[in-house]
């Protein structure tokens, strides 16, 4: 798993109770985070955006904190790791006086968490997969805001072929991007996953990378402009591809790096050049429009380069296919 940096960090300051010393030793170290090592009445009070790592036999020293947070709304998430084994778990909690909440998550690696840590970090809990299971001819996904989605398989045409032996055999994205089926080589993201669920949702995000599409494409004209460029001053790009890219087409992974290369930037740099440029747009263009601006937020943040590796899009019922999918940020399920 990478390590988190300054620079991948987008959202907001994080408390972490880490009750015991493996689950200590898991947690990214990062100016973003408040870590606590044992379960204070007053940090209870007044802590904001509180995950809590613990062991299921160490439940019983943390519950009174978990649940004065999760009464003040702000448990993000009470990660416990399974050290006694399945059958054992309830009774712990039950000892603890604690019952089982939305936020919980019982786990056996710390891999789950992490991700849903990093997500956080990121400030894009509402747009990356913390884990998955396929189970009756249905796909369970929970988010790394851990809302729950259960989606029937049959709403995904690209899996239609797969032998029912293999409809498990899937991994989530080390950053929780998509599900990967190896075998038909889909991707499948948060995104793809609501649509199926609800196809009006498809219309309006596709409304939105609209809007973003053109937002982005005017942002990489004005930092060319400010950086004293032409559009035939692109190595690896020509003046027609430039402008395209300007008029809102699809920019890729490879078309970035050019252009980052150009301005004598890199990547990073240049993908954070570009997000301060789209930020006052946002905030102009989402004024009085929650929705809106939840959708800008996604936008804003650079493209996301595990997604550009899915070259097309699948075919979902209820969704319909568009261009450009690989760099956006609503983008679909993907199929070779």
């Amino acid at each position: 798993m990478h390590a988190i940096s300054d620079a991948d960090s987008y959202g907001p300051q994080l408390t972490i109770l880490a009750q015991d010393a493996i689950s200590r030793a898991v947690i990214p170290r990062s100016p973003q985070i408040q870590l606590l090592s044992s379960p204070h009445p007053g940090s209870a009070r007044r802590a904001r955006n509180v995950f809590v790592f613990t062991s299921a036999t160490q439940l019983s020293e943390v519950a009174k904190f978990a649940s004065a947070v999760n009464g003040r709304h702000q448990l993000r998430a009470l990660f416990v790791r399974d050290d006694v084994g399945p059958y054992w778990v309830p009774a712990l909690f039950e000892r603890a006086g604690l019952r089982t909440l939305r936020n919980t998550i019982i786990h056996s690696s710390p891999a789950v968490p992490l991700r849903v840590l990093r997500a956080w970090m990121q400030g894009a809990q509402g747009q990356l997969i913390a884990d998955a299971k396929v189970a009756a001819g249905r796909l369970f996904v929970v988010s790394c805001d851990l809302r729950k989605y259960d989606l029937p398989l049959a709403r995904v045409a690209a899996l239609k072929g797969v032998p029912p032996a293999e409809l498990n055999d899937f991994q989530v994205d080390e950053d929780g991007s998509y599900l990967h089926w190896p075998g038909p080589d889909l991707h499948l993201d948060l995104d793809a996953i609501r649509v199926a669920l609800d196809p009006s949702l498809g219309k309006r995000a596709r409304r939105a990378r609209a809007i973003h599409d053109a937002r982005y494409g005017k942002a990489i004209a004005q930092v060319r402009q400010e950086a004293g460029l032409t559009q035939t001053d692109i190595p690896g790009l020509s003046a027609r591809q430039v402008r395209r890219i300007e008029k809102g087409a699809n920019v890729t992974a490879q078309a970035l790096s050019e252009l980052a290369h150009s301005h004598g930037l890199s990547l990073g740099d240049y993908l954070d050049r570009l997000a301060r440029e789209l930020q006052p747009t946002a905030k102009r263009a989402t004024k009085g429009d929650p929705q809106a601006a939840q959708n800008a937020q996604a936008a804003s943040l650079a493209p996301n380069e595990n997604r550009s590796r899915a070259p097309k899009r699948a075919n979902l019922e209820g969704a319909r296919d568009a261009e450009g999918a690989r760099s956006k940020p609503f983008s679909m399920a993907t199929s070779r």
